[in-house]
């Protein structure tokens, strides 16, 4: 019973990312429905085709199942502005105001979205149009809503990546992964690629430490509450996506200072946040919708203050997303690891 409870706890903050007390830590055998559920958006929904073996939503073939609304719905990340819309809109401006121009389509900022199962719902009944998701998200919204990712933030030569790292405090003795046997990891959720999932991936295939076996775990909700938790001595270590560390660094509203945190791993890249489109708009207001993203310039835009980048580059799912796809499936294995 105490563990069903542990994992309950644990599927909340992995289902909403819930800020709120800490769960318990867990174990392995308590991972294991939490994966299960997980593992039901990693396979395409049969409501969907994929005829051209791209991995991504066709475009319906009946006419009448294509949509072409005289106005567009966009929603970022929902949750970074769930409790300040206005804010949103303010921030979103510059963007939605050029696809306008290039679709010649009202854009709005859908504020009624304020979380993911809502931006999913969206995707599918036909009322958001465009979106974007965190990277651990996008093969769930791909397979399971229609979501057909189109471009990531980029610098100036087009290039996109980030890598998860594994943080400890600065003056923490820990210097290798190996060195965190027996303590304490914070992960964030679920949800999350590098904020879970990588890092227990990456610890068990690198050097042989399983969850619960060889280190305990918790979750806290989000990477922000385990930089600040870390800050405190809260627990050992941390994982993060070393994009939104740096954004964070680079904000003038936060506290936290890089000589406070060391670094002692990092991962391979990983594609980062991603932007695209329903499946089922039609062939020529997705083009010009993917047009008008890989045209915007992000520097110096009202954009530009929450995406720190130069431009947009176009993606290809299924080249780009392998590595998040092999973590997914190593991940979905392992509450069956000895």
């Amino acid at each position: 019973m105490a563990t069903l409870l542990i994992a309950a706890g644990a599927y909340y903050v992995y289902m909403v990312r819930s800020e709120g007390n800490i769960p318990a830590a867990d174990t392995l055998g308590g991972l294991r429905p939490l994966v299960a559920e997980l593992a039901k958006s990693r396979t395409m929904d049969p409501r969907y085709k994929d005829a051209d073996g791209d991995l991504i939503a066709d475009a319906p073939t009946e006419a009448g199942k294509l949509r072409d609304p005289s106005e567009l719905r966009f929603v970022g990340i929902p949750t970074d502005f769930a409790s300040d819309p206005e804010k949103g809109k303010v921030v979103w401006k510059d963007l939605l105001d050029h696809v306008a121009k290039a679709t010649g389509k009202t854009v709005v900022f859908a504020e009624d979205v304020k979380a993911v199962d809502g931006q999913l719902a969206g995707l599918r009944n036909g009322t958001l149009q465009i979106t974007a998701f965190g990277t651990g998200q996008v093969p769930g919204a791909v397979n399971t809503a229609g979501f057909v990712p189109l471009v990531c933030p980029a610098d100036n030569s087009g290039s996109f990546h980030y890598e998860m790292e594994i943080l400890v405090r600065s003056d923490s003795p820990t210097r290798s992964p190996k060195d965190l046997a027996g303590k304490e990891i914070a992960f964030s959720a679920l949800s999350s690629n590098s904020g879970s999932r990588a890092p227990m991936v990456l610890l068990e295939s690198e050097f042989q430490m399983l969850p619960g076996r060889d280190y305990h775990f918790v979750f806290t909700g989000d990477q922000l509450k385990s930089l600040q938790l870390l800050a405190t001595g809260r627990f050992d270590a941390i994982c993060v996506a070393n994009d939104f560390y740096r954004r964070m660094l680079d904000d003038p509203a936060n506290k936290l200072k890089s000589e406070q945190f060391r670094s002692i791993y990092k991962s391979k890249s990983f594609p980062p946040l991603c932007f695209g489109a329903a499946y089922d708009l039609t062939p020529e207001l997705r083009s010009k919708i993917e047009s008008a993203l890989k045209s915007f310039s992000i520097a110096g835009s009202s954009v530009g203050t929450k995406l720190n980048e130069a431009k947009f580059s176009p993606v290809s799912y299924k080249l780009d997303w392998a590595f998040v796809r092999d973590v997914d499936e190593a991940f979905r294995r392992l509450p069956d690891t000895k």
